[in-house]
């Protein structure tokens, strides 16, 4: 399409469409294995009153020209791929990624999703959702070392929490230059912000307490991600790597009945967040045995409820690293 097209566009299972003119009206739709490019000098909703660009699964959008306008309440849901080179501007009410997201191009650099200004009590808003990953690339042949940059005015990492859970998005850091330096202790990096270098905004009550997964689980031999600028410091948006520790700690445990089952309260310090907790349970007759197991997802908190049947004789927990 190197012209305007002004009704909804649906890129078929396996279709491929390159967008070098607008398309504007109703909204852009490209279904499982579907591949679109929004190339230079494109425009996806730009001129229609509001929209939404939906991919699917399976399908890909690459961007490299414009998204969305001022003052339209465009939107961008992302189940697939969605890969931005960061040379145009994207201006949506909301972008939800429920897949993958690129942002920057292919090398080191920055996306910007800007507010549309309409459409929502927090417009120009990005919600990571839990299952969905973003690409952060990092350069250390740059000094000081550069990084990967999302800006929007508002990002969260999964929606709303009342209990501070580390389940949000997977950010996935990558080391694009390994030979110019690796990941190590007291390393900082400014991965999200606001409009000109401004604070991540706050989009309600609950959001700042979900917190993403960070993958490599562990950055560097006993090392760990430090997210504590991430929300609730000034400048924000900052992911750390900080020291990790090695030798045990206690676990707080207490207990109570649900339903005819056993319902068991484990906390540990936030410090020992990535140590996993392990559990077995067996008859009296046998005790504590070796059949230990991993709790799927205590590697991201310290903070768990795990529910037996009462009719379990005995559970034992303990944390080990790595």
């Amino acid at each position: 399409n190197g012209g305007t097209a002004n009704n909804n566009v649906i890129v078929q299972d396996g279709g491929v469409l390159t967008n070098t003119g607008t398309i504007q009206g109703a909204g852009l739709t490209v279904n499982s294995n579907g591949f679109v490019l929004n190339g230079a000098g494109g425009t996806l909703l730009n001129i229609g009153n509001a929209g939404s660009v939906n991919v699917a699964a399976g399908a890909t959008l690459v961007n490299q020209g414009n998204i969305g306008a001022e003052n339209q309440a465009n939107t961008l849901t992302v189940n697939g791929t969605f890969k931005d080179s960061g040379v145009g501007n994207i201006y949506l009410t909301t972008f939800t990624l429920n897949g993958t997201f690129l942002p920057g191009g292919d090398a080191v650099g920055t996306t910007e999703i800007k507010s549309a200004l309409v459409g929502s009590s927090f417009p120009g808003r990005i919600t990571l959702n839990t299952g969905s990953t973003t690409l952060i690339k990092v350069n250390f042949a740059s000094s000081p070392q550069s990084n990967t940059v999302v800006v929007a005015q508002f990002t969260d990492f999964g929606g709303n929490s009342t209990p501070v859970v580390f389940d949000g998005g997977t950010i996935q850091v990558t080391n694009i230059n390994t030979g110019a330096g690796v990941f190590a202790a007291g390393q900082s990096f400014r991965m999200f912000t606001g409009p000109s270098g401004s604070d991540i905004g706050n989009e309600g009550a609950g959001t700042t307490n979900r917190y993403p997964i960070m993958n490599p689980v562990i950055p560097a031999a006993n090392t760990k991600w430090d997210l504590a600028d991430l929300r609730l410091a000034s400048p924000n948006g900052i992911v750390k790597i900080v020291g990790f520790p090695t030798t045990g700690t206690n676990i707080t445990v207490s207990t109570f009945a649900d339903s005819g089952n056993v319902v068991t309260h484990l906390q540990w310090p936030t410090e020992y967040i990535g140590w996993r907790l392990q559990q077995q349970s067996n008859p009296a007759s046998v005790g504590l045995w070796t059949n230990w197991t991993t709790v799927t997802g205590s590697t991201t908190t310290n903070d768990l409820y795990i529910t037996n049947s009462a009719t379990i004789d005995t559970s034992f927990f303990r944390m080990i690293y790595p």
